[in-house]
């Protein structure tokens, strides 16, 4: 009973602290947070349901053609869940292994680690379903019924097949960031921040750039090998086995479904087992900034007064710290996949796998004037800057005001300014 009652405890506050407590306000709760956003990803099925269902009700054609005609929903729904499981898995990047103030406290306290690991994987996992099932808690209840007469069968295939595509992505970042992990402390700290911002790019620019399923040709040869590079495609196919297949080109993509699944969560598995250990007996020298580099550009600067100070004070100061770096990398990847997605008819422009519809499509080189690139500029301009003025919008430490207020020499509105001048020129 009483190891049951330190579980459930320790589950609460890791579930709890899955979203990172310094980005929000003092008086936030953190639970009530996450269920704001379980319930936004709902409204974001809902609408969904609400768009796509009826138009499957309302059709004339046979179970065969529908079937057919489904498959770019399907394979939209499956994108869709997996886009949400990589940006849950990069937004809990921070929670996967324990932190400082878990050793500090727990450590000292009679608490098994072994009630400490099951309880943070149970609040992991717990995340995760709620993620997967929000974005799915409509579409995932009405379009298996609408697209298949008497769907029993596709109800449990949806679910079945969304779970796992959500789980695959998850597992590939848990293991990427334990492998990681195994690295010396050091060179972990640093490696993180960079995965971090990889992981969000590639989940982002993966969703932009996975070419739409309602205007591909499934069966054509000229796509298949191109096809096989996109995960979604591959749960599509185990979509289709698990619901009954429609063409046989659908095994081979369960197939690496099925291969790519274990093999993520083998790797997993293996990477976080042996991260988890040293991460435990190495964390408690963590610092909460990371050492500066001396070849810095700014520590060349050799310019006196007190202005200069609070500037580079300020630039330095978001420049080591992890979590402003985070930030910045989350409003710098959401533009550069939005901007990539503008090119996705000049990355696909050799295979044919828009070829039905390349007559719509006007043929411009990357060299000449073109809107989409045009476009792109203004994406990634517009989310750096707005990305800049969230960041310095976030104090670096709270609990680090006493120092400014001990040992200020000028008066408070000098700080101001010269800080204001170093967002303005960042």
């Amino acid at each position: 009973m009483y190891k049951k009652r330190q579980f459930r405890v320790l589950y609460k506050d890791f579930l709890a602290r899955l979203i990172d407590v310094d980005i929000m306000a003092a008086e936030a709760d953190p639970l009530r947070l996450f269920g704001q956003f379980a319930a936004l990803l709902a409204a974001f099925s809902f609408i969904v349901a609400i768009y796509m269902v009826p138009q499957y009700i309302v059709s004339n054609h046979g179970p065969e053609r529908l079937a057919i005609l489904a498959l770019g929903d399907e394979q939209f729904l499956i994108l869709t869940t997996m886009a949400i499981a990589g940006m849950f898995g990069v937004l809990a990047w921070e929670a996967i292994f324990p932190n400082r103030r878990d050793m500090l406290n727990l450590g000292v306290m009679p608490v098994k680690a072994g009630t400490i690991l099951r309880a943070r994987v149970s609040a992991i996992a717990t995340g995760l379903g709620v993620a997967i099932g929000s974005v799915n808690v409509f579409t995932g209840l009405s379009y298996p019924f609408a697209t298949v007469p008497g769907g029993v069968r596709a109800l449990w295939a949806y679910w079945v097949t969304t779970i796992v595509a959500g789980a695959f992505v998850f597992l590939t970042l848990l293991a990427v960031q334990g492998l990681a992990a195994l690295a010396p402390y050091r060179v972990f700290v640093r490696l993180s921040g960079i995965l971090q911002l990889v992981g969000f790019f590639v989940v982002l620019s993966g969703y932009f750039l996975t070419p739409g399923g309602a205007n591909v040709s499934f069966t054509a040869p000229e796509n298949r090998d191109l096809l096989m590079w996109f995960p979604s495609f591959w749960f599509l196919g185990l979509y289709q086995q698990l619901n009954g297949p429609v063409h046989p080109v659908f095994r081979d993509f369960a197939a690496r479904a099925v291969w790519a699944l274990a093999l993520a969560g083998s790797a997993a598995a293996a990477a976080y087992a042996l991260a988890y250990g040293r991460i435990v007996n190495r964390v408690v020298d963590e610092p909460d900034i990371a050492p500066g580099d001396r070849r810095a550009v700014w520590s060349l600067v050799r310019r006196s007064g007190f202005e200069w100070a609070i500037v580079r004070f300020t630039v330095r100061t978001l420049a080591r710290s992890r979590l402003h770096r985070s930030i910045l990398a989350v409003y710098c990847g959401i533009g550069l996949a939005i901007a990539l997605a503008y090119t996705r008819s000049f990355l696909y422009a050799g295979s044919g796998i828009y070829a039905p519809y390349r007559r719509y499509l006007k043929d411009v080189k990357w060299w000449e004037p073109n809107a989409p690139f045009f476009a792109a500029g203004f994406v990634l301009l517009y989310f750096a800057i707005i990305g800049v003025r969230a960041t310095f919008s976030l104090p670096a430490t709270l609990k680090a005001n006493w120092l400014f207020m001990t040992t200020a020499v000028r008066w408070a509105a000098a700080i101001a300014a010269r800080t204001r001048w170093a967002r303005r020129s960042a």
